[in-house]
């Protein structure tokens, strides 16, 4: 994990723990408040009490902030996508003059567009693989300056990974063989 990414997850630990804190400690003291309002004679005054409670709380606001900056990154990524579509699309419209005449164009059009959006999402994991790459290799040259003298953890990861995934194949075509094999018994049974 990228010191970057461990920073970002330790603020919002604090960040949401201060404010669990603080959620109590108000909630505390509206049930005072309204118990107060209540009751004449009430345990509590009013300077152990505060002032009333400002609304909206600033978690409240923090957390909209947060929504509307993560909002308006997902907005943008959007925005590519529709422009890359609609220039592919307006330029196969332009070479033809019109709209697309019959549905085998229509989906010509589309399957292009399709295409281009999955160009666009491979290009990102591909973004995404150099970066875990660029990390594990990272880790590593970390792990031997540590003098840690370990075999490759990655490689050992990965290749649980994929017994794992042989032996859960191995189980459903199981299941499967089963399944057909009962499957012409129930129907010579009818």
């Amino acid at each position: 994990m990228d010191d970057n990414e461990l920073e970002n997850i330790r603020e919002s630990v604090i960040h949401l723990v201060r404010h669990t804190e603080a959620a109590v400690y108000s909630f505390k003291r509206s049930l005072a408040w309204r118990n107060m309002t209540k009751n004449a004679n009430a345990s509590h005054s009013l300077e152990e009490l505060g002032p009333p409670m400002a609304l909206p709380y600033p978690f409240l606001l923090e957390t909209i902030e947060i929504f509307e900056s993560k909002l308006k990154a997902q907005m943008s990524a959007i925005n590519e996508l529709e422009v890359t579509v609609k220039n592919k699309g307006q330029s196969r419209m332009d070479s033809r003059h019109s709209h697309p005449a019959t549905t085998s164009d229509a989906l010509s059009t589309a399957i292009s567009n399709l295409h281009d959006c999955l160009m666009r999402v491979a290009a990102k994991i591909q973004e995404l693989d150099d970066k875990v790459t660029a990390l594990k290799s990272r880790a590593l040259q970390e792990m031997q300056q540590l003098g840690v003298t370990r075999d490759d953890p990655f490689k050992d990861a990965s290749e649980t990974e994929q017994a794992y995934r042989a032996s859960r194949r191995e189980d459903t075509l199981k299941n499967y063989e089963g399944i057909y094999t009962t499957l012409p018994e129930r129907q010579m049974g009818r």
